[in-house]
């Protein structure tokens, strides 16, 4: 409830982890890594590719590498990328409630939802723990071994 569509605009978007990706990549087996420009020339050939945006996405804290030209746009709370579905507890209880529970009224996160930036993430690391711990504090919420993870964006080329 908190992300659906207000007039003619979004109050926010959500760009984490918790979106449906290429299926065919998520077929593919895992320990098969591409290349950024094998990844972007595969994207070309996906009907509505302009759909699609390359991401890299890390656990916080972790020394992953941050590859060159891309910038950071949030911290988003969820399951491991590489599990199932990629559920993250921002998407489902704040933009689309798809997957377990949400608070019935839609209410109980609306103070959550105003810190999100406007990419329906977190800008602080603190902010989405505050929020991760109000999330499982709830008796419906999903149980699991959830992350906070660094989101990027790709810087787009100037053409």
């Amino acid at each position: 409830m908190y992300g659906l569509q207000f007039d003619e605009f979004f109050l926010k978007i959500y760009r984490g982890i918790g979106r449906m990706g290429i299926d065919e990549i998520s077929k593919i087996d895992e320990s098969i890594a591409f290349s950024e420009s094998e990844m972007l020339n595969y994207m070309k050939l996906c009907k509505n590719n302009e759909d699609y945006e390359l991401m890299f996405v890390c656990l916080s804290g972790s020394d992953d590498e941050i590859p060159e030209g891309y910038r950071f746009i949030g911290y988003d709370i969820a399951y491991p990328p590489e599990s199932d579905g990629g559920f993250s507890i921002i998407c489902d209880c704040m933009f689309i409630c798809r997957w377990h529970g949400c608070d019935y009224e839609g209410t109980e996160f609306a103070e959550d939802f105003l810190a999100l930036n406007d990419n329906g993430l977190f800008s602080t690391w603190q902010d989405a723990y505050n929020y991760m711990v109000h999330y499982l504090n709830q008796e419906w919420s999903e149980r699991g071994i959830f992350g906070i993870y660094q989101i990027y964006e790709k810087i787009p080329q100037n053409t």
